[in-house]
């Protein structure tokens, strides 16, 4: 959930970005294969990781519909930091953590299985 709790992603077959108000998706985004996603807290980004056309980090602009960078391929989870300025994806051996604007990875930690990853 994001701006200010107003959207809500949902993603399966494609993404779709829906006003929590109305229950009307707003918009859809034709993005196959994505495994896990989350909003920003402002509701204009959205980070997915997606297995095609190769296990990836994805970072979209929810306005225009475009992608805005690729990166990572620790990313059977994901989540943003309450600012943005921060992601971490996770697969079931590793965490690493990326400074959302450069793609940068900035740390990969060996953990124990997870399948979900908040983040505080």
């Amino acid at each position: 959930m994001g701006g200010n709790g107003r959207f809500v992603l949902s993603a399966g077959n494609g993404m779709q970005l829906w006003d929590v108000e109305s229950g009307r998706c707003v918009r859809t985004f034709d993005i196959p294969e994505i495994i896990a996603v989350c909003l920003t807290a402002d509701g204009q980004r959205a980070l997915t990781a997606v297995t095609k056309p190769a296990l990836a980090l994805k970072l979209w602009d929810l306005k225009t519909g475009r992608c805005l960078r690729t990166f990572g391929s620790l990313a059977f989870s994901v989540c943003l930091s309450a600012d943005g300025r921060f992601a971490l994806s996770g697969d079931p051996k590793y965490l690493a953590l990326w400074e959302v604007e450069t793609g940068h990875c900035l740390r990969v930690s060996k953990v124990t299985p997870t399948e979900s990853i908040p983040f505080a």
